[in-house]
């Protein structure tokens, strides 16, 4: 309903501008960073905890890939079949995930003082492990 809303009823919705009715269903409908963060605290589990908001945005992040502020329904729907239904191992690499770049851009300000932590280019090679 929140989807279908802002899609038809507001005004120029970037969701409409990039509908592109020739792709699968699923694919066919995007919504932008706000849509997310309200379908996230509504359906995620995740969304009880204290910093809902960040995790939001950093999911939007890691999901949207192109950079286009849109993500279509397909890829909401595999990060919620993760957090509901993931086993224990793609949890948790969905969380490690959002705390590396692109879906956490703030790498650079951790404080050196906790100790020896991983480069950016070591966090980015342990994303990419299977």
């Amino acid at each position: 309903k929140e989807h279908f809303l802002s899609c038809y009823w507001s005004v120029n919705s970037p969701a409409l501008k990039h509908h592109d009715p020739s792709l699968p269903y699923l694919e066919q409908y995007r919504i932008d960073c706000q849509q997310f963060r309200l379908l996230y605290h509504l359906l995620s589990p995740w969304a009880r905890c204290a910093n809902k908001d960040s995790l939001a945005l950093w999911t939007f992040r890691l999901l949207d890939e192109n950079l286009d502020g849109l993500i279509n329904f397909k890829e909401f729907a595999c990060v919620l079949d993760t957090m509901y239904y993931g086993s224990f191992t793609h949890k948790l690499k969905l969380l490690f995930k959002l705390h590396i770049p692109p879906a956490f851009t703030e790498v650079e300000s951790l404080s050196p003082s906790k100790g020896a932590q991983l480069s950016k280019e070591e966090l980015i090679h342990f994303s990419l492990l299977n």
